[in-house]
């Protein structure tokens, strides 16, 4: 299939609107009036810095910068964690 560009980076870097940018393979044509079929991935991260590791559990390691006082981390437990710098990967 022929390849395909797309991009929208001309909201401001602060704005709270997607900057977005993606390429890939034609792989089916489609009826842009009829999406249903076609599957949307949403991807966000969340960037903290590693404080310490914990003294009783050397596997915990505590970040912070990471959340808000008032938000709720339910939802981001048991997720995939990635050290950028080593490549390293954790839940």
């Amino acid at each position: 299939g022929s390849l395909v560009i797309g991009s929208k980076l001309d909201f401001d870097i602060h704005s709270p609107n997607c900057r977005m940018a993606f390429f890939g393979r034609i792989l089916s044509s489609m009826d842009p009036k009829d999406l249903k079929q076609l599957r949307l991935v949403k991807m966000k991260q969340k960037v903290g810095v590693m404080d310490r590791v914990d003294k009783q559990e050397p596997s915990l390691i505590i970040c912070k910068d990471m959340f808000k006082a008032d938000s709720d981390i339910q939802s981001f437990i048991g997720l995939k964690i990635l050290h950028e710098s080593s490549g390293a990967e954790g839940v």
